[in-house]
């Protein structure tokens, strides 16, 4: 009878090494690793400019395109809108379902710049990038690879110390109490345009295989 019970035991081992072998596909194909997907990643440059300090720096980013050598696909290529924080270290921007294939070029539009610190210690507010669309189109010349198992990265690098200067801050109108406020449609207007002019050629694109 124990005999028996130890035969029973070895058919029930045998049975569960059996399908445990052909639930991992021993002999088989290994699987393919799916892509992990490619990042956006916004850095700034360190701002340089005397007497300026930045305590709040926002942008709104809208329509962001990644383009590459495969058929755009809105569902999976394009961000609608999102808000970065300029003032955070390298924040992303993640695209986890575009196909395999070479990507090598960024469109998007800037808007809402939102901006408060402080200039010679008297407070500064601006609020830029809400007359127009700002469009930006960036390319690289040798795209990076996203195949599986990778996360490349495309790099936009935004000069935010070249908005600024401080003798134009020093010319800028203060309101009564002493602060200089900056928008597009009431509030040193030119000082507006001029900081919105640098802001287009302040963008550039850099790519990361990894």
């Amino acid at each position: 009878m124990r005999a028996s019970g130890d035969r029973r035991t070895g058919v029930r081992r045998a049975g569960v090494l059996a399908t445990a072998l052909a639930l991992g596909g021993c002999g088989g194909p290994p699987a393919t690793p799916m892509p992990t997907g490619l990042d956006v990643t916004v850095r700034t440059t360190p701002l340089a400019v005397p007497g300026l300090q930045l305590t709040s720096s926002k942008i709104v980013v809208e329509n962001l395109f990644v383009l590459g050598d495969v058929t755009p696909d809105p569902q999976r290529s394009e961000v609608s809108e999102v808000e970065v924080d300029l003032l955070a270290p390298s924040p992303s921007i993640g695209f986890s379902a575009l196909p395999q294939g070479y990507y090598s070029r960024l469109r998007f539009e800037l808007e809402k710049l939102a901006i408060d610190g402080t200039f010679q210690g008297a407070p500064v507010s601006m609020r830029l990038l809400s007359a127009d669309d700002y469009d930006f189109d960036l390319r690289l010349r040798d795209g990076v690879e996203l195949q599986p198992g990778d996360s490349p990265e495309l790099a936009v690098t935004i000069d935010v110390g070249s908005w600024f200067s401080a003798d134009d801050l020093a010319a800028a109108d203060v309101d009564p109490s002493g602060a200089i406020l900056v928008d597009d449609d009431t509030n040193n207007v030119f000082l507006a345009a001029l900081i919105e002019a640098r802001i287009l050629g302040s963008c550039s694109l850099a790519g990361r295989d990894r």
